[in-house]
């Protein structure tokens, strides 16, 4: 299995499992999407993901500016973006959840770039690096405007209809990713 079609197999389960909840259960899809933007929790875990990701893209960025100012010992980095994380919860903790999830939208595209790089040209690697082009620019987007993300959740939420219609594209991308998996197993 190569780098690409891991990349691919985890987003099949997570876009299959976020589509499979809002088409099965409604009802519990509603109630997380109404409680997920003020949700301490999840703001709290996703906030050390984003941070934790933003650490290790520094630690292994080559940019002369970041070197002398954050990388003068191997784990400054890692310590900034710890400080960070509990300076984001504890004075930004509203819409925190929506918040760092937009930066995981932000920072997963960097190492899939890194693994279709090396793909063959296609359409299945066309697809692959315009879904990842579709989730920055929404993690750019609702980075800024959060209350956008809450107010499309409510809309959605207002209704079992609404859920299942917007768990199907979900379902599309995650079957597109269980191809691309099967597709990227042996590379040509």
């Amino acid at each position: 299995m190569t780098a690409l079609s891991a990349w691919c197999a985890a987003l099949c389960v997570l876009t299959l499992a976020a589509g499979a909840v809002g088409l099965a259960a409604p009802q519990t899809a509603r109630r997380a999407l109404s409680a997920f933007p003020r949700s301490k929790t999840a703001g709290c875990i996703l906030a050390a993901i984003a941070w934790a990701g933003a650490a290790r893209e520094i630690s292994r960025m080559e940019i002369d500016v970041f070197d002398t100012i954050l990388n003068r010992f191997p784990a400054e980095p890692w310590l900034l973006a710890a400080a960070l994380c509990v300076l984001c919860i504890l004075f930004m903790p509203d819409l925190l959840p929506i918040r760092a999830l937009s930066g995981i939208l932000m920072l997963f595209p960097t190492p899939f770039f890194a693994c279709t790089r090396l793909a063959a040209d296609g359409p299945a690697r066309i697809a692959a690096v315009s879904f990842a082009y579709v989730c920055l620019t929404a993690g750019m987007f609702f980075m800024f405007y959060p209350w956008h993300a809450r107010r499309i959740m409510a809309w959605i939420a207002a209704g079992d209809r609404r859920v299942r219609a917007a768990s199907l594209p979900f379902l599309a991308a995650g079957t597109m990713f269980a191809v691309l998996a099967f597709v990227w197993r042996n590379p040509a």
